[in-house]
């Protein structure tokens, strides 16, 4: 029997995963299964490992990021390359994202001097508090190698489930516990290879989204075991794919764990920039909310309008909005587009009796997503006009863009305010100006265009107000790691 830390903790009965199912008698003790899955690994050379580099390559489905709703999704490519030395505490990523109008190139840095998020598009760092076992999860998601070796410094992460027998095949469960929650670890009951993890991520609504990931095609890299490839399922769709293209065991990673020379350092979010708040822009138009989620409520003499339906403590919003504006129902709801985040708040709006604004192409997704066939839907064809009590409010599609075919923003030309959804987030930061993405510069071009004159762009996954001189400097920076 293996005597290191990892089998001190986990020499624990096993006991029933699935109902009905049970342990075969011929089957080993967990404490033999862990020695059996060890060995599977690389056994000693898994001991032995003290540093790893890998690189995976995934295309991903675009389920929720797709242009038009509904399968054949678009596809999204990402690259990213993982570091880690286990003796030391020390790890490091890098990706290079491509996807639904977005471009991004950053990474992570975490040893004894920094704890840092890279930005390779600007050339600048910011620290950050995120404990390794977060940063690296998904490498261990992705590695069994390196979960596996993790658990032999940190025993206390990993516990014992039981057994598993369905469909899939016979496995043996056992779960892991990092900073960004808990997944499931299949082992494979005849060969003892992981077999694939599951988990999931709370969805802005706060219902959970389940994360399927399955391995296949392992090779020997200088003796220990590790699949080479992978694919995952969200919510029964096929989501990503990936292909490993580089696995060194006890590579020489000194190279991956520094900041690069000339990047400069600077300030994380002021304090408290996303805590629940209500500002009044202009006279009768609010910015509500906090996090990533926020709406721009607009007064009319009898009636309020709502810019967007997006997620998240959609109730607090309404309620705050009814108390600043009250004895005044809200008749308008703008969907500005199909994807999720953007339509887990209709519902709450569609109760107190406000039509939908959408665009045709989007019905049939709002009302499935609602399950309600009775919800009053306004159908925006091109452009439509709200006007009451000298007030203007223009509902406009902006769309084909890169992260949607049809969009609906909202224009305020005499306050000279518009609201559009996911074209440009200034975040919680205006230093550094960050490059425009595809999404920022068609956003541009259509103010532009269109000959509108704009002071003021609100995005609801923003906690500040960008002005158009904040639009006009991303759009001419330089994206500095395309330029390399």
């Amino acid at each position: 029997m293996c005597n290191h830390l990892l089998y001190k903790y986990l020499i624990v009965p096993l006991f029933l995963f699935a109902s009905g199912a049970s342990v075969p008698a011929a089957e080993p003790a967990f404490d033999d299964l862990l020695d059996r899955v060890e060995e599977a690994h690389g056994g000693t050379s898994l001991q032995a490992l003290n540093t790893l580099s890998a690189t995976w390559q995934f295309t991903d489905a675009l389920i929720y990021e797709s242009k038009k709703p509904g399968p054949p999704w678009d596809i999204g490519s990402v690259v990213r390359r993982y570091a880690i030395d286990f003796v030391g505490d020390e790890y490091a990523h890098n990706s290079v994202e491509d996807a639904s109008g977005y471009y991004r190139h950053g990474g992570r840095l975490l040893n004894s001097q920094h704890n840092a998020i890279v930005d390779h598009r600007t050339h600048t760092y910011r620290y950050t508090d995120e404990p390794l076992s977060s940063a690296a999860a998904e490498l261990f998601r992705y590695s069994p190698v390196a979960l596996l070796r993790w658990g032999l410094d940190n025993p206390g992460d990993l516990k014992p489930v039981g057994y598993r027998e369905d469909d899939e095949g016979k496995f043996f469960v056992f779960k892991v516990a990092v900073e960004e929650g808990t997944y499931s670890v299949l082992v494979d009951a005849e060969t003892y290879r992981v077999a694939g993890v599951d988990h999931s991520l709370t969805d802005y609504d706060g219902t959970p989204i389940p994360i399927r990931i399955r391995f296949s095609d392992y090779e020997s890299f200088d003796g220990v075991l590790q699949p080479t490839r992978l694919e995952t399922e969200i919510w029964g769709n096929a989501g990503r794919h990936g292909e490993l293209k580089s696995f060194e065991p006890n590579a020489d990673i000194t190279v991956v764990l520094g900041i690069p020379d000339g990047y400069v350092e600077t300030a994380g979010e002021q304090p408290g920039i996303r805590d629940f708040r209500v500002e009044e822009l202009a006279e009768g138009v609010y910015f509500v909310g906090e996090g990533v989620m926020y709406q721009l409520f607009v007064e009319f003499d009898d009636f309020i309008v709502a810019l967007d339906g997006c997620s998240g403590n959609v109730n607090q919003r309404i309620a705050t909005i009814q108390q600043v504006v009250p004895d005044k129902p809200i008749r308008y709801v703008l969907a500005s587009h199909h994807h999720n985040d953007h339509m887990h708040g209709l519902d709450e709006f569609a109760k107190l009796g406000a039509e939908i604004l959408a665009v045709e192409e989007h019905i049939p997704e709002i009302r499935r997503r609602l399950g309600n066939t009775e919800a009053e839907i306004v159908t925006v064809d091109g452009r439509f006009e709200i006007e009451s009590g000298g007030r203007v409010l223009e509902i406009v599609d902006i769309g084909p863009l890169p992260h949607s075919d049809h969009m609906l923003a909202g224009y305020l030309p005499d306050e000279k305010i518009l609201f559009e959804a996911d074209l440009f987030v200034l975040g919680g930061r205006r230093e550094p100006v960050r490059p425009a993405s595809s999404n920022g510069r068609a956003l541009w071009e259509t103010i532009n265009g269109r000959g509108w004159e704009v002071d003021l762009i609100v995005d609801p996954h923003s906690p500040l107000i960008a002005t158009i001189q904040d639009l006009e400097a991303a759009v001419n920076t330089p994206d500095l790691s395309r330029a390399e």
